[in-house]
This record gives structure tokens, sequence and C-alpha cells, in this order.
């Protein structure tokens, strides 16, 4: 009896102590995870691990290989390769393949990345989202300000308007500044704050962080609408119109923007090396 009591025992030494090497030598976790060499299932492991890992960096490398032979190069070229990269920011299920995607196209000057950067300024995932709005802070002003300004009015995530209300501080003029006046007459004072801290890189001017102080400072410099030449002949347009023919005048309708909201399914066949299935787990 007593025998048998100690072989049980010692089984069950036998048992807690590979399981403890178990746990130290998987993953290349713990003090002792080189000792997983000696272990087939932690060496399968490690180079499924090292396979996925390889692919995923390779793609990324021949993305931003890609995106560089065409900078500066004809809007064709260019055109081109924001086809590629675009196929992989809206449809590969890869998050981390995704922003690296959105950050590359902040580098094209081309359509096709602009058509891309609107649709990733409403996608689903917030990461996203911001880091379309720094592409936008590399894009030219007349072109990223209006975009940043309807981010910070439309969008319901505070953390994207806080990052579209900081990139407003990249530029210069009174575009920006009416843009992140938005921000500044918003109820919530983190917005306001960042709206206080871009209007002192747009302006140069040290008003400390007094809100009311800046929101006085933003009415006195923002001009008076006034209508343009070419506004003006528009006017005079529509009133000959509207004298021969009321009914032929057409309503105006606000730009509501549109919830792009791709939903990543499956992954892309650009930039691929070979491996089969990449897995999320690397992507945080």
């Amino acid at each position: 009896m007593v025998v048998e009591k100690s072989q049980a025992f010692g089984q069950l030494i036998v048992v807690g102590i590979v399981g403890m090497a178990s746990l130290l030598t998987g993953c290349a976790d713990g003090p002792l995870w080189k000792a997983g060499k000696y272990t087939p299932w932690a060496r399968n492991q490690w180079a499924a691990e090292e396979q996925i890992a390889d692919t995923l960096f390779a793609r990324k490398r021949k993305m931003s290989e890609a995106v560089a032979s065409v900078q500066g190069a004809p809007v064709e070229e260019q055109q081109r390769v924001a086809k590629t990269i675009s196929e992989v920011v809206l449809r590969d299920s890869v998050l981390l393949l995704r922003l690296h995607g959105v950050n590359l196209l902040g580098k094209l000057n081309c359509p096709g990345a602009l058509q891309t950067l609107r649709a990733a300024s409403t996608d689903n995932s917030a990461d996203i989202r911001i880091a379309a709005i720094k592409s936008w802070r590399s894009m030219p002003a007349e072109t990223a300000i209006p975009q940043l300004q309807n981010i910070i009015g439309s969008d319901t995530n505070i953390d994207v308007r806080l990052a579209a209300t900081r990139a407003l501080g990249s530029f210069n003029g009174q575009q920006a500044i009416s843009a992140a006046s938005l921000a500044l007459e918003d109820k919530d004072p983190a917005l306001q704050l960042r709206a206080v801290e871009s209007l002192q890189r747009i302006t140069g001017e040290s008003l400390g962080r007094d809100v009311s102080k800046w929101q006085q400072y933003v009415s006195q410099v923002k001009p008076q609408s006034s209508p343009t030449a070419t506004e003006s002949l528009t006017a005079q347009a529509s009133q000959s119109l509207e004298a021969l023919s009321p009914s032929a005048t057409a309503s105006k309708q606000d730009y509501v923007p549109s919830k792009v909201a791709t939903k990543p399914d499956d992954s892309s066949s650009y930039f691929r090396t070979g491996a089969s299935t990449t897995s999320q787990t690397l992507i945080r």
C-alpha cells in the first residue's frame, strides 16, 4: 500500500514538472524559453509564427517599395500603385497591413489615393480613421483642411476628433483658423484645449489656454463673408433664370458625407509571399 502511494506521488511530481516545463518553454515566454528547442511541438509553433511574421513584414516591405518607386512619377504610375494599396486598405483582413497602407497613401499625389483616404476617414475602425488623419497632414491644405473640418463636425469618436483638431495645427492661414474654431466652440473641454494648441501653432499667437480669449480672437480675424466674382456671376445667372422660369431653379442640398465603413473580408492577394494564413495575434 505504501509502495503504491509512493508511485502515485512520484507520477504526480513528474506530471507537474513536465507541465511547468511546458509553460516555461512555450512561445518564447518565461526564463527557460530556449529549452523549447527540445520539444517538437514548441519548434513547430515557432516555425509557424516565424512564417507568419516573415510574411507580414515582407508584405509591408513590398508595399513601401512600391510606393517609393513612384514618388514624383507621373500621375498614371502613382495611380496604378494607389489602386493596389487601396485594395489592401479597403479589403484586407489584417489591421496592421491596412494601417500601413493608409500611411503610405499620404505619400502619393493622385486621385486614387485621395479617394481611398476619404473612404478610410469614415471607416468602421477608429484606428484606420486616425491613420487617415495623419496622412491628410501631408496633403495640400485646400484638400486636407475641409476633410479634417468635416471629421471634427461629424465623427462620434472623441479620439478621432482630437486627432483631426491636432492635425489642423500643421497648416497655416484663414482656412485652418476657421476649421479649428469649430472645435473651439465644442462643449468638450479636451477638444477646446486641443483647438487652442492648434491655433497657437497656426497663428503664432500666445494667448495662453483661455478659451474665451481665443474665441474672441477668432471672431475678430474671421473675414466677413462676401461673394466672390464667380459667386456674383452665378447669383446673377440664377436670378435671370428665375425671372424666365421660377420653376427651373434647382434646390440646394447640404453635403452629407457617406459612411463607407467597409468591412474587411477576404485577405487581399496583393503583396503576398506564400503564407496561407496571417494571424491577427501579431496585429497588436
